[in-house]
C-alpha cells in the first residue's frame, strides 16, 4: 500500500490540516512549532506503537479549544491507501465484493478503534467498518 494522502484535525496545534497529497518525495516545511511533527505523531497513531492506545484529552486536544467539543468520536487522522494490484488480488480473495477495491481510507478518533472504508467496494448497509 501507498499512502496517497492524509488529514489531521482536532490534534494538539491542529485544528484541520486539510487533505495533505503525497506524491512521490513530500517534505513538511515550516517554523519550529508550527505543528511538523504533531502531523506525523497524529499519522502513526493509525500504526505503530501508539495506535493500540487512546488519545488524551488533556495531552492531546487542542489547548485553545472549548473542552465541551471533544468526543471519543471525534476524528483525529484520516488517510487514503492506495493498494497494489496484488494487494487487489489478495483483497478480492478474502472478500470477494471488494473485487473493484482500488483505495482504503482508514479513520482514527481519540478512541484506539479504527474505522475503515473500501473504496470502489459496492456499497453495503454499512459503508464504514470499525477495525
Amino acid at each position: 500500500m501507498r499512502l496517497k494522502k492524509f488529514r489531521v484535525a482536532n490534534f494538539r496545534n491542529i485544528n484541520d490540516s486539510g487533505w495533505i497529497n503525497l506524491a512521490g518525495t513530500t517534505a513538511l516545511v515550516g517554523r519550529n512549532e508550527s505543528g511538523k511533527t504533531n502531523l506525523l505523531q497524529a499519522l502513526r497513531c493509525l500504526s505503530g506503537p501508539d495506535a493500540g492506545e487512546a488519545l488524551s484529552l488533556t495531552r492531546d486536544f487542542p489547548a485553545d479549544r472549548m473542552r465541551s467539543e471533544y468526543s471519543d468520536d471525534l476524528d483525529v487522522v484520516q488517510a487514503s491507501w492506495e493498494l497494489t494490484d496484488e494487494e487487489r488480488s489478495e483483497l478480492a480473495e478474502i472478500l470477494p465484493q471488494a473485487s473493484q477495491v482500488s483505495e482504503v481510507e482508514v479513520v482514527r478518533g481519540y478512541s484506539p478503534e479504527r474505522r475503515v472504508r473500501f473504496c470502489g467496494q459496492q456499497e453495503t448497509e454499512k459503508p464504514m467498518e470499525r477495525a
